[in-house]
């Protein structure tokens, strides 16, 4: 079979193979197998943060369904979900936004409620979750309330000249003692009336006491014939009483002994009250709080937003009965670029070596040569390589990448189609290599059979005639939501 017979055989098998899983997987397939379509309902969210077409639709954890659109609607988001015909809606339907884990991906939790059919063209409403931005403003607002707290106080026991208030009480009382002294002084002659007009007073009390005595008689006598009725009473209400009177006493003490280490400037309450550094170390404490926050804020948000997918797949080449394996993971930051890491492990017998001649000659002491010594180097192709590769998306279906591949050097682009289930890929890399070969050129086509299974085929090394290949093979992509879970951890160390 010549060269142009293979590959127009290569493309009829490759064209049948992607036209038999797009029956069986495409919105067409479903179509001309009469398949009943997916009903689709409004979801209105107020924040669709995490939220993108092909995001999962979920009933108890299950996923029955994902998001066909995204749209704007004024200030809101429109989300367009695609469920079975079999799931009906009530009235009292209603979704929730949740994510897998802290920094997991994000889903539609769907709770399609008990009550009457929901009506036709009428919008879900969903409850979104606090988000990490919330959580920040709440704590930012406390750390503000907690900064004021401490300027009233500091300003509440200070004066505008400096001075500490309480001070200020403490010399006003000795001041006023000492008015009080110098008031006795100047009344010295005051006093001394008054008291020979309380001489006065007491000889008319002599006069009238005796009367006075007799009748305090019969009133004590009325008095101690009412406390012999009430003793009990009496006895229990002095003893209370008493007690009260004792615990006050020691109240009064502790109070002076607080106030005097207040007054002082000791323990904690006393340093705040009368240590300006005190305060303003609390206050840069508050705001460093705020900007650690800020930090672990961005940080997460950071790796909230990053993707990680990993992906395992192995091509059989068919010219070579040989096969290579393929394992690496893809970070992509948003949706124009993405980084790709891989590792190759592939069978080196059909490639050519590289072959190194090393001469070595001998000559006499007059310098004339005597013999001439060729030996041969081979060079072995590695059987394990490394990718290395930044892509940028150039177009809504075209991305272009570059970096190494397979070891070497090289470029390559990728073409997406039927809502990225395909791919068309085209590569050229090892442009130096050795027998002045041409470049190493691949041609590609994936397609996604479900959300992680895909298959491929395409024909490798096309410019050389006798190293070209066509293969066929298969892999899965899956997200890995630990790495974020790890990257979660990290933040929550760091917030420590």
């Amino acid at each position: 079979m010549n060269r142009e017979a293979k590959v127009g055989l290569f493309v009829l098998i490759a064209m049948a193979v992607v036209g038999y899983f797009i029956m069986r997987t495409t919105e067409l397939g479903k179509i001309l197998r009469r398949e009943a379509p997916p009903v689709q309902h409004e979801v209105r969210v107020s924040d669709a943060t995490g939220i993108r077409e092909d995001t999962p639709v979920r009933v108890a954890g299950v996923k029955v369904g994902r998001v066909v659109k995204l749209r704007l609607d004024g200030n809101e988001a429109i989300a367009v979900i695609g469920i079975p015909g079999d799931i009906k809606l009530s009235k009292d339907a209603r979704v929730e936004l949740r994510s897998q884990g802290i920094l997991g991906e994000k889903y539609i939790a769907l709770f399609p409620g008990k009550g009457e059919p929901l009506a036709a063209n009428t919008a879900i409403n969903a409850v979104v979750p606090p988000s990490l931005d919330d959580l920040t403003q709440t704590m930012n607002e406390i750390g503000g309330n907690l900064k004021a707290i401490t300027d009233n106080v500091r300003a509440s026991t200070q004066r505008l000249d400096g001075t500490n208030r309480l001070e200020a009480i403490a010399a006003n009382l000795e001041e006023m003692s000492k008015v009080m002294l110098a008031m006795l002084k100047e009344n010295r002659g005051n006093v001394k009336t008054t008291s020979d007009e309380v001489a006065q007073l007491s000889q008319s009390l002599g006069r009238d006491i005796p009367v006075m005595v007799a009748e305090m008689r019969k009133l004590a006598e009325s008095l101690r014939s009412m406390s012999d009725a009430n003793r009990p009473n009496i006895d229990a209400t002095m003893a209370n009483v008493n007690a009260m009177s004792e615990e006050f006493r020691k109240t009064s003490e502790s109070v002076a002994v607080l106030a005097k280490k207040v007054e002082d400037g000791e323990g904690s309450i006393g340093k705040l009250f009368n240590d300006g550094t005190t305060v303003d170390n609390l206050n840069k404490v508050l705001v460093s709080a705020q900007e650690s926050l800020g930090k672990v804020q961005a940080f997460l948000g950071q790796a909230d937003r990053l993707d990680f997918n990993l992906h395992v797949r192995s091509e059989y080449l068919a010219e070579h009965s040989v096969a290579k394996t393929y394992f690496g993971v893809t970070v992509a930051p948003d949706d124009s670029k993405y980084y790709l890491l891989e590792g190759v492990s592939r069978e080196t017998d059909y490639l050519p070596v590289e072959i190194d001649e090393i001469r070595s000659q001998t000559f006499d002491a007059e310098g004339n040569l005597l013999t001439t010594t060729v030996e041969t180097r081979t060079e072995e192709v590695d059987d394990f390589v490394f990718s290395g590769q930044l892509a940028y998306r150039v177009m809504d279906s075209l991305f272009v990448r570059g970096g190494l591949i397979e070891g070497e050097g090289g470029a390559g682009f990728d073409f997406y189609g039927l809502q990225e289930r395909f791919r068309f890929s085209m590569e050229g890399y090892d442009f130096n290599r050795p027998g002045d070969l041409s470049a190493h050129a691949k041609i590609d086509f994936s397609y996604k059979v479900d959300g992680r299974i895909y298959i491929n085929a395409g024909w490798d090394d096309f410019l050389e005639e006798t190293l070209d290949s066509a293969y066929i093979g298969g892999g899965i992509r899956w997200k890995d939501e630990d790495i974020k879970t790890l990257i979660g951890a990290l933040g929550s160390a760091i917030r420590r």
